[in-house]
């Protein structure tokens, strides 16, 4: 089990090519090879 402290891990700016208005992206999960295990949390600004 790997613990990961609230906060450590950056949230970034989602590409526009993917989403419209304001986006953030923050990884929660993401394997190493051969898994293709990936969770994100996906924040959505209003407006």
């Amino acid at each position: 089990m790997k613990i990961i402290a609230c906060g450590s891990v950056p949230t970034i700016i989602a590409p526009d090519k993917y989403f419209t208005g304001r986006v953030l992206q923050t990884p929660i999960i993401e394997k190493e090879a051969p898994a293709r295990l990936r969770a994100t949390l996906v924040s959505f600004e209003p407006g």
